[in-house]
């Protein structure tokens, strides 16, 4: 018989299952300095829970073997509770499908991958969820842009919940909206500022929108929005998706009125450098350094020679093909 009919399982699920989802498929281009990234990702993380109360899965999203290395290592070593991996990258939202569904949890604390995380995340996003009444996520940082769309909930919520106090105006400090543009590729101020709504309830206050670069969410509730069939779209539009359903469905998107998160991007910038010295992480993760002058005018004088290359590549080829159409007309 086997040994385990009878008996108990050893331990039960945190109400909180931590999901990072992680895609690094190389080292370079974009990605050359995203294994930077994600250890500062997960050792922020790691320096601001308690693993009493959450366990964390990770999901290897069609990683590199360096990286796939790396999250080996932080299972063996008793840090993730779970590791997921696929061979292939099956996109975000497939991902969301994947992760939430086999979460133990009753509360799903999901990231992506560049995700930069401050003491005290997790209390305050559970004190926003549990403050207001159907709530279907809540992220860590308000940010202006994501006032856009997926907020057409707000008008009958705010009729069914009169207790809930709203303000409207301007309250997002700039620099933390600086930040985030520059984070995901945007230049300083690229971006027009959108109205902000300010929610008030039981003391608790929360801006009316949230991020899908991180949230927590109950996990009944998520799984109602998620797309039904496979999604062949990687990123953005099935994303952007499950935010639209929820606020079909009537649940409300919320973010802290407090930045407890921060976007990181594809390198761990200097504007990150004091947030990583009070973690006490600035011997274990690099800060990138922008290129300077020197740097900078050999990049475009190595620019300039690869257009040329480029250049006289495209005529050679150009001129060799045209001889070869002349060679193959018919001869009157």
């Amino acid at each position: 018989m086997n040994p385990n009919i009878g008996r108990l399982a050893d331990r039960r699920p945190a109400r909180v299952t931590i999901c990072v989802l992680v895609c690094i498929p190389n080292l370079s281009g974009y990605y050359a300095h995203r294994v930077e990234v994600l250890r500062l990702c997960l050792s922020s993380l790691f320096a601001t829970l308690d693993p009493t109360c959450c366990d964390v899965l990770l999901f290897d999203n069609g990683s590199c073997p360096e990286v796939a290395a790396l999250l080996r290592g932080l299972h063996d070593q008793g840090r993730v509770e779970y590791l997921f991996r696929s061979r292939h990258n099956i996109g975000k939202a497939n991902a969301y499908r994947q992760m939430f569904a086999a979460a133990p949890g009753d509360v799903i604390a999901y990231a992506d991958d560049d995700v930069l995380f401050h003491p005290g995340w997790l209390a305050s996003q559970l004190a926003v969820l549990d403050a207001f009444p159907r709530v279907g996520m809540v992220s860590g940082v308000p940010v202006n842009l994501q006032f856009a769309y997926g907020n057409r909930y707000l008008p009958a919520y705010l009729s069914e919940f009169p207790d809930i106090v709203v303000r409207r105006g301007h309250f997002i400090p700039d620099e933390w909206r600086r930040e985030f543009d520059r984070s995901t590729g945007r230049g300083d101020d690229e971006t027009s500022r959108l109205e902000e709504v300010l929610l008030t309830r039981g003391g608790v206050s929360a801006y009316a929108t949230a991020s899908h670069f991180q949230f927590i969410a109950r996990r009944d509730v998520i799984l109602q929005a998620l797309p039904a069939q496979f999604e062949p779209s990687l990123m953005r539009a099935p994303v952007r998706a499950v935010d639209e359903r929820l606020d079909e469905l009537g649940f409300a998107r919320l973010s802290t009125s407090t930045r407890f998160v921060q976007h990181i991007g594809n390198v761990v910038s200097p504007d990150l450098r004091e947030a990583i010295d009070a973690l006490g992480l600035a011997g274990e993760v690099r800060v990138w350094a922008p290129p300077g002058r020197v740097q900078r005018a050999l990049a475009a004088l190595v620019g300039v020679g690869v257009s040329l290359r480029n250049w006289f590549y495209f005529v050679t080829r150009y001129r060799t093909q045209q001889q070869r159409d002349t060679q193959r007309q018919p001869r009157s």
